[in-house]
């Protein structure tokens, strides 16, 4: 039938910190560039969280479909409290919503956590669209110039 969820969640935990792990040791044994090497491990703390996040949010939609047998109403409740959603993601429910399509959703988003439908506007926004990136770029900045003050402090 499948593996007993905690051994499945243990699992699934060790893989995640291993693969972050991994990527923190390749840096710190590898790679010389500070801009590259700090680049590396925010893309694997943030592929880390996503794996968190994806991991535990199907757990807890698993606990809510054993609860949901005996009231149906509750999950549409939580449906309910988010604005934008498509009509076809009224229906959805664990375990259609893991699909390939749903995960390389989640994947390319911008967000880190995971939820069963994500809203989606009508239409793109350009000045909150500019607004994030020029937000992004300047975090971005002041993440390389700290990096580089840690490896070469004169600057």
């Amino acid at each position: 039938r499948g593996l007993y969820e905690p051994v499945g969640m243990m699992l699934h935990q060790i893989n995640a910190h291993t693969l972050f792990a991994v990527c923190i040791w390749i840096v710190w044994n590898f790679i010389d560039g500070p801009a590259i090497g700090g680049t590396l491990i925010l893309t694997g703390a943030i592929t880390w969280m996503k794996l968190i996040s994806y991991a535990l949010a199907n757990q807890d939609y698993r606990t809510m479909k054993k609860r949901q047998k005996k009231d149906h109403d509750s999950f549409q409740a939580t449906l309910a409290i988010i604005d934008n959603l498509d009509e076809k993601d009224f229906d959805i429910e664990y375990p259609s919503n893991v699909t390939i399509t749903n995960l390389w959703y989640f994947w390319l988003a911008p967000t880190l956590t995971y939820q069963i439908a994500f809203p989606k506007t009508p239409r793109v926004r350009p000045l909150r669209v500019v607004g994030i990136l020029i937000r992004m770029i300047m975090v971005f900045s002041l993440f390389i110039f700290l990096v580089y003050q840690i490896v070469a402090p004169n600057l």
